[in-house]
């Protein structure tokens, strides 16, 4: 099992539209994925809040959107106020808690200096945390 998460971007906001388990199986994270990378990212965090699987999602959040012309290429151009739909795929791991996604380093970083202790590393910000166990997800 898996949760999709669906997300509505418009600028700086993000909000979950839909989450949902499905049969399916997530994609496995990236074999070189360093904890001090800059990006947007999606954690799944257990009960101490301890970092168990990462996705790198900043290319699905950037303010862009895709240009298709009939004799060229197609072209990824600025559209800063552009609504996005992201969907992500996570694991379902028995003691996951919550999905994180966290801006981290980088320039484009904003807001207090916060510590994720458990990886020792510093995030700029954290954009949204949606729970994964609730009552409307029990089977």
């Amino acid at each position: 099992m898996a949760f999709r998460l669906i997300f509505e971007s418009d600028g700086n906001e993000i909000r979950l539209i839909r989450k949902s388990r499905v049969d399916m199986i997530a994609p496995a994270p990236p074999t070189d994925a360093d904890q001090r990378s800059p990006g947007v990212f999606a954690e799944v965090r257990n009960d101490r809040d301890e970092t168990m699987y990462q996705t790198n999602v900043s290319a699905q959040l950037q303010p862009t959107v895709e240009v298709f012309a009939p004799d060229a290429p197609i072209e990824r151009v600025d559209a800063p106020n552009q609504k996005r739909v992201v969907v992500i795929v996570i694991p379902d791991p028995p003691d996951a808690r919550s999905l994180v996604l966290v801006r981290r380093g980088g320039e484009e970083a904003v807001g207090a200096e916060e510590h994720l202790l458990s990886e020792g590393v510093t995030i700029k910000h954290e954009l949204v945390r949606i729970p994964l166990v609730d009552k409307d997800l029990i089977e």
